[in-house]
């Protein structure tokens, strides 16, 4: 009986497929042994009849005739399927968004793609990378389409500097102190290069970034006397360079920098040095760096220490005094000149004259003590800015002094506005009529102080 019903079942299912077999047995390439068909290979037509079915000898694989008339491969079932060693070429790729893509980590990047093509996939650092025909590999910075930056931002940057061949080399790193890559970029925020546009931008470094200062450069430095350096980043139109200088310019400002020259001549203490020229750019403070060196220029000895952006700017502040009997002129107006250093960061003063290293504002205050005067002299100190005059002090007269009856001390202070570059110097007039006179040495009544106040 089981014999019976099993040949039953058997005929019933050969009855269900011959509509579709009895093309291929008109063909002869099929051949029916017990409940299952063989189908020979053969060559595929480039016509056939639909529900035609054949077995290519090329590839050996299934194909059906579709409606047009054509043969196209055969799909078994609709079924999810696992694809094993299968090569998809120029694929339309529908993805429900129900669907997870899964990727292998990659140890190292894969060859280049064909013309035309990028390649898309994660490394073992959990990033994700396109790769062009080109082979430049690019990291896919998925956080930034969600995470808002911002103007001000400096992020995954820090400093690194080294000396060679008397020369001093400022480097641009990431977090780590590597130089950035695509797997750790450096972001810094610029201001707009437009005066009157109040937008910004941020720029991402992916690669080494230097510059130079070369042997016998000083930045304006004095020999063996500690000073400061300001490391910048300028924005080239898209491209991050780095510039140096002893000014202090404002935190998010626009800079012109001048070309280093690599040739030991980048001695102002007032110019921003880049390795090539730029002219109004966004530029950002990154660093201050420490040094002291023998011989101003020589770099032969690396920086003592390197503060990070946001720091404490040191300010410019001198103080210069005198007590060595220099001679007044009488009935004229003689420059006070000091040569005792107290305190000058910047080497900012020299022959009498101060020079602003930066824009801002300066308080300042001067004295003068000249004796052996008669009762009816008059003594009196004025300042200059670039050469001008701009304030007179109080007059003083001789037998005045608290120190003495022959004597005169005179005292003035104000304030004035100097943009980095200009200068102020101080004069003392005295109208005694006999005889030129001496600054005397009563400690601290002689020297001159100033002071920046702020932008």
């Amino acid at each position: 009986m089981y014999d019976a019903q099993n040949y039953l079942n058997k005929i019933k299912r050969l009855i269900l497929i011959l509509p579709m077999l009895l093309p291929i047995f008109a063909h002869s390439q099929a051949v029916i042994k017990g409940d299952m068909v063989s189908i020979r290979e053969t060559t595929i037509p480039s016509a056939c009849w639909p529900g035609q079915i054949r077995k290519s000898s090329a590839d050996s694989k299934l194909k059906s005739c579709l409606p047009a008339g054509t043969f196209d491969e055969f799909t078994l079932n609709t079924a999810t399927q696992t694809l094993t060693g299968k090569t998809l070429t120029s694929p339309t790729i529908n993805t429900p968004t129900s669907d997870v893509v899964n990727f292998d980590d990659q140890a190292s990047t894969p060859s280049n793609p064909s013309a035309n093509f990028y390649k898309l996939y994660f490394k073992s650092d959990g990033n994700l990378y396109k790769l062009n025909s080109s082979g430049t590999e690019t990291q896919i910075d998925v956080a930034a389409a969600t995470t808002p930056d911002q103007s001000y931002e400096i992020s995954n940057c820090s400093i690194a500097t080294s000396v060679s061949g008397n020369a001093l080399t400022i480097a641009l790193k990431d977090k780590s102190g590597s130089d950035p890559s695509g797997s750790s970029i450096c972001k810094i925020g610029f201001r707009s290069s437009t005066a009157g546009t109040g937008t910004y931008v941020q720029r991402s470094v992916s690669a080494a970034t230097s510059v130079v200062v070369s042997s016998g450069s000083t930045l304006g430095h004095a020999s063996a006397r500690t000073s400061y350096t300001y490391v910048y980043a300028l924005d080239n139109a898209g491209t991050v360079e780095l510039a140096v200088s002893s000014r202090y310019f404002r935190p998010n400002d626009r800079c012109t920098s001048t070309a280093e020259g690599g040739a030991g001549a980048a001695d102002s203490g007032t110019t921003l040095y880049s390795t090539t020229a730029r002219t109004s750019v966004g530029c950002r403070v990154l660093a201050m760096l420490t040094d002291s060196q023998t011989t101003a220029g020589t770099w032969a000895s690396n920086v003592s220490q390197i503060d990070l952006t946001p720091f404490e700017p040191i300010r410019p502040r001198v103080r210069y005094t005198s007590d060595a009997g220099n001679v007044m002129t009488r009935n004229s107006w003689t420059t006070l000149s000091w040569e005792d250093l107290d305190t000058d960061p910047y080497n900012a003063y020299s022959g009498g004259t101060f020079t602003a290293p930066w824009d801002g504002n300066y308080s300042f205050a001067t004295g003068a003590e000249v004796g052996g005067l008669t009762g009816n002299s008059i003594t009196v100190i004025r300042a200059a800015r670039g050469g001008t005059v701009f304030q007179h002090g109080p007059e003083c007269r001789g037998g005045g002094d608290p120190y003495s009856a022959t004597s005169a001390l005179c005292n003035m202070s104000g304030t004035v506005y100097l943009s980095a570059g200009d200068t102020l110097a101080f004069a003392f007039w005295f109208d005694d009529s006999t005889a030129n006179r001496n600054l005397t040495t009563t400690t601290g009544a002689n020297n001159t102080v100033i002071t920046w106040t702020g932008f």
